[in-house]
C-alpha cells in the first residue's frame, strides 16, 4: 500500500478510536460565542477542514460536510487530545496510537498554528442538542452563495439535455448543491435548525434527489393541468364565437398538453415503481438477516409484508403499463410494452425467489422448520405466478413461430431456394421445442444451476463442507436437466433435416451441411457432461487401445455416442475396427441398468437386460439371446480389460433403436429396447 494511502487509513482508525473515548462537554453559550483560541478550545474537539466540531456532535452528516472542505482549504484533521494535556495533534501524521494519546513531535501542533488555520463553522452540543455557529463574514457568505448558485444553475441546465445514463448523477449533483445552498442561506438568515437539516441532506443526496424530483413533478403537473383547463375553457369560447382558426389551434394545444400530462404521469409512476422495488428489496434483506440470526418468528412476520410489497410493486408496474399504452396507438409498440412489463415482472419474481430460496436453505440448515415450510409455500405461490406468465409468453412465441412457418412455406412454394428450405427446418424445430416446453425447461434448469452452485460455493467458503456436499446431488440433477434442455432443440433440428431429406426424395447439400452442423453442436453439449479428470482417463485408455490393437482401427471420442432420450456417460472410448463400430458393453449397458457379468475362465460376458439374457464370447462370432444361438460378422474383443462388442449386436440382440451417421461417425441411440416378458 502506498504511504499516503496507509496514512489515510491509519488516520481513519485514529479518528474512530478517539470517538469512543469520553471527554468533558464545553460550557459555552450560543449568544456570546466567538471563535475560541486554540489554547482555550475544550479538549475532545476536532478541526476537520474548516469545521470545528465537538467530538460528541460529530455525526455522519457533519463529517461529510466537514470532509468536503478539506481539499479547498488544504487543511486536514486536527484533534485537541484529552490524553496529552490538551495538546493539539495532527491526526494525519500520527503513526501509532501511543503518539496520539501521549503527544510527540511527530503529531503535536503549536497553538499558534491552529489559530492561523481557517475556521468557518463550529458545531457543538448544548444540553444535548446540536448548535451551529458561523465565523464567516456576511460578505464571505454572500460570495459562497453566489458561487454555489452558479454551479447549481449550470447543473440544472445540463440536466435538460442529458442522456438517460447521465441524468441520475446530475440529479444527485443538483440535490447536493441545493442542500449546500439551503445551508448557506440558513446561515445567512441565522436559522440554525434549517442549516443543520441542510447538512443532513448533503450527507444523503439520493433521498433529497428523490424528494425533489417528486415535488418538481407534482408542481409541473399542476401547471400543465391548469394550462389544460384554461385551454378547454378557451376552446368552448372560440367555438361559441365561431372562431374556427382559434378553435383549431386550441385543439392542437389541448392534445399536446394532454400528451405531456400522460408522459409526466408515466414518469411519476416510474419513480413510484423504483420506490416500491426498493421497499421489497429491503424486506427481503431483513428476512435474510432474521433467518441468519435464527429469529424465526421475526422472519415469519416479514413474509406477509413481502407478499404485500410484491403485490404493491406489481400494481404500480401495471399502472405504469396502462399509462405507457395510452401514449401510443401503434400495435407493435403496445405489444413490445406488454412484453417488457411481463419480462420485468418475471425478473422481479426470479430475484425474489432467489432470496427466498437462500433463506429457506438457511432455515433448513439451522433447523428452523416452521420458517422453512412457510418459505416453501411462498416459493410455490411465486412459481405458480411465474408459470402462468411463462405459459402466456410461450403461447405468444408459438403462434409467432407457426405463422412464420406458414409464411416461409408460402415463399418456398413460389421460390424454392435452399435458404428458405433451411429456414423452414429450423423454424419447425423451434415450434416443436416450444410445444415440448424446452426453452422454459432450459431457463429453470440454468436458474437452479446458478443458485445451487452459488450456495455450494458459499457453504464451502464458510467452511461447511458437509452441507455443501449434501447439495451436490441437486446440482448434478440440475446440470443434467440443463444439458438435456440444451441439446433437445438440436436433436429436433437434426431429425427435421432427416425428415425433410426423405420428403424431397433426393440428396440436398444444404440440408446435409445443416445435419452435420446439428450433430457437431450436439457432440459439444455431450462433452460438457464429462469432467477434466474423466476426459484425462479416457485419453489414457485411448492411448492404450492404440498400442494393444494390431488390426486397422480408429478411436472415436465418447461424444460421438449421442442420445436425446437416454442419459449415460462412457468410461471407455469407442473403437472402429476394420470398419465396424465397437462399443464397451459393460460401461454402456450398466448405465442403462443392465446386469453385466464376466466369466474369465470361459472368456464370456453375460448381460441381463429388459427380459433378455445375452451371452457372448471373446473371439466367437456366435452369441445367444435367451438361449437361442445367433451369429454376427465381427466377434467381440477384449481390450484395455473391457469387452467390446459390435454396435450391431446392441440392435439385433437387445433391440436398441440405433442410428449410425457415416459422415460424422456418430452413433445416435434413439430409444431403449422394449421390455420382453418370458
Amino acid at each position: 500500500m502506498p504511504k499516503r494511502s496507509h496514512l489515510r487509513l491509519f488516520s481513519a482508525v485514529m479518528l474512530a478510536a478517539l470517538l469512543t473515548a469520553s471527554c468533558p462537554l464545553p460550557d459555552v453559550s450560543a449568544a456570546t460565542v466567538s471563535r475560541p483560541a486554540a489554547a482555550s478550545t475544550p479538549n475532545g474537539t476536532l478541526l476537520i477542514g474548516t469545521y470545528l466540531v465537538q467530538k460528541e456532535a460529530l455525526t455522519q452528516s457533519v463529517y461529510t460536510a466537514a470532509k468536503g472542505t478539506m481539499a479547498d482549504s488544504d487543511q486536514g484533521v486536527y484533534y485537541k487530545s484529552e490524553f496529552a494535556a490538551g495538546a493539539w495533534m495532527n491526526i494525519g501524521t500520527a503513526n501509532d496510537l501511543n503518539a496520539l494519546f501521549k503527544g510527540g513531535k511527530s503529531v503535536s501542533v503549536p497553538f499558534d498554528t491552529i489559530d492561523d488555520l481557517q475556521i468557518a463553522f463550529w458545531i457543538y452540543l448544548q444540553e444535548g442538542k446540536p448548535r451551529l455557529v458561523s465565523f464567516l463574514t456576511s460578505t464571505e457568505v454572500r460570495t459562497s452563495i453566489a458561487s454555489v448558485t452558479d454551479k447549481l444553475e449550470a447543473k440544472k441546465t445540463a440536466a435538460q439535455t442529458a442522456s438517460d445514463s447521465e441524468i441520475s448523477q446530475l440529479a444527485l449533483d443538483v440535490a447536493t448543491l441545493q442542500a449546500q445552498l439551503d445551508f448557506l442561506t440558513a446561515v445567512q438568515n441565522g436559522e440554525e435548525s434549517k442549516a443543520l437539516a441542510a447538512l443532513d441532506r448533503q450527507a444523503d443526496p439520493a433521498s433529497a434527489a428523490s424528494t425533489d424530483l417528486q415535488q418538481a413533478q407534482e408542481t409541473q403537473r399542476q401547471n400543465l393541468q391548469a394550462q389544460l383547463d384554461q385551454a378547454k375553457k378557451d376552446l368552448v369560447a372560440a367555438l361559441a364565437s365561431g372562431d374556427a382558426a382559434q378553435a383549431t389551434e386550441l385543439q392542437a394545444s389541448i392534445q399536446n398538453l394532454t400528451t405531456q400530462l400522460q408522459q409526466l404521469d408515466a414518469q411519476a409512476t416510474e419513480t413510484s415503481l423504483q420506490a416500491a422495488g426498493e421497499k421489497l428489496t429491503g424486506l427481503l434483506q431483513d428476512l435474510q438477516k432474521a433467518t441468519t440470526a435464527s429469529q424465526s418468528q421475526t422472519a415469519i412476520k416479514l413474509l406477509p409484508q413481502i407478499v404485500q410489497a410484491s403485490a404493491a410493486l406489481e400494481d404500480v408496474r401495471q399502472g405504469l403499463l396502462q399509462k405507457q399504452l395510452a401514449l401510443t396507438t401503434d400495435a407493435q409498440a403496445q405489444a413490445d410494452l406488454r412484453k417488457q412489463s411481463s419480462e420485468a415482472t418475471q425478473a422481479t419474481l426470479l430475484a425474489t425467489n432467489g432470496r427466498l430460496r437462500k433463506a429457506q436453505e438457511q432455515a433448513k440448515l439451522t433447523g428452523q422448520v416452521e420458517l422453512a415450510n412457510s418459505l416453501l409455500l411462498l416459493l410455490q405461490e411465486n412459481n405458480a405466478k411465474r408459470e402462468t406468465l411463462r405459459q402466456a409468453d410461450k403461447q405468444a412465441r408459438l403462434v409467432a413461430l407457426q405463422n412464420q412457418v406458414i409464411t416461409l412455406k408460402s415463399q418456398y412454394a413460389q421460390t424454392p431456394t435452399d435458404a428458405l428450405l433451411l429456414a423452414i427446418v429450423k423454424t419447425e424445430a423451434q415450434v416443436k421445442a416450444e410445444q415440448q416446453n424446452v426453452p422454459d425447461d432450459a431457463t429453470m434448469a440454468q436458474e437452479d444451476v446458478n443458485f445451487l452452485q452459488g450456495l455450494i460455493d458459499t457453504r464451502n467458503a464458510e467452511g461447511d463442507a458437509t452441507s455443501a456436499a449434501e447439495l451436490q446431488p441437486q446440482l448434478t440433477d440440475a446440470k443434467r436437466r440443463l444439458v438435456h434442455a440444451t441439446k433437445t432443440p438440436l436433436f429436433l433440428q437434426k431429425y427435421g433435416v432427416e425428415a425433410k431429406q426423405l420428403e424431397l426424395g433426393k440428396p440436398n447439400a444444404a440440408l446435409s451441411d445443416l445435419h452435420k452442423q446439428s450433430i457437431t453442436q450436439i457432440e459439444a453439449v455431450e462433452l460438457t457432461r464429462y469432467t477434466k479428470d474423466e476426459l484425462a482417463v479416457l485419453k489414457q485408455l485411448s492411448d492404450q487401445l492404440d498400442k494393444q490393437l494390431s488390426q486397422p482401427h480408429q478411436i472415436l471420442p465418447v461424444d460421438h455416442l449421442i442420445s436425446n432420450s437416454i442419459d449415460f456417460k462412457l468410461t471407455a472410448p469407442l473403437v472402429r475396427l476394420n470398419g465396424t463400430t465397437m462399443v464397451p458393453i459393460r460401461t454402456l449397458l450398466e448405465g442403462f441398468g443392465a446386469q453385466v457379468q464376466w466369466e474369465d475362465a470361459e472368456q464370456m460376458v453375460r448381460v441381463e437386460y429388459r427380459g433378455r439374457t445375452v451371452v457372448a464370447w471373446i473371439g466367437n462370432n456366435r452369441y445367444h439371446v435367451n438361449g437361442e444361438p445367433k451369429t454376427i460378422d465381427v466377434a467381440p474383443i477384449l481390450a484395455v480389460e473391457r469387452t467390446y462388442v459390435p454396435l450391431r449386436l446392441l440392435v439385433e440382440a437387445f433391440g436398441f433403436d440405433v442410428q449410425w451417421d457415416e459422415p460424422t461417425e456418430t452413433i445416435d441411440i434413439k430409444a431403449l429396447p422394449a421390455e420382453v416378458t418370458r
